[in-house]
């Protein structure tokens, strides 16, 4: 049984291996697709290498889906594996910014 995803990029990157198999579409074909290289495809897949937004962009005109679909999807997977997203740590630099604002 393979493991969850640990971080955003592979969980983005198994949703849309998913959905490329769902398609069905090979590596080469989604690579042809976004300009690239099948061991590009294979990377983002697996989580080695971070996928431009302009490529999830595309996906989701592969897909028929909507650019958010694919990052809702990814944010399921990791929230299966109890991993959610933290708030940014507060910058003690820059003090309370958002209320000098009007935040």
């Amino acid at each position: 049984m393979t493991e969850g995803p640990n971080n955003l990029d592979e969980a983005v990157g198994r949703t849309i291996a998913r959905r490329r198999n769902a398609h069905p579409l090979t590596q080469e074909e989604m690579a042809y697709t976004l300009s690239t290289s099948a061991g590009r495809v294979r990377n983002f897949e697996q989580g080695r290498q971070r996928i431009p937004l302009s490529y999830v962009w595309e996906c989701a005109g592969v897909f028929n889906c909507e650019v958010t679909d694919i990052f809702a999807e990814a944010a399921q997977l990791l929230r299966a594996r109890g991993i959610v997203p933290t708030p940014p740590k507060p910058n003690p630099t820059l003090g309370d910014i958002g209320r000098s604002l009007g935040f």
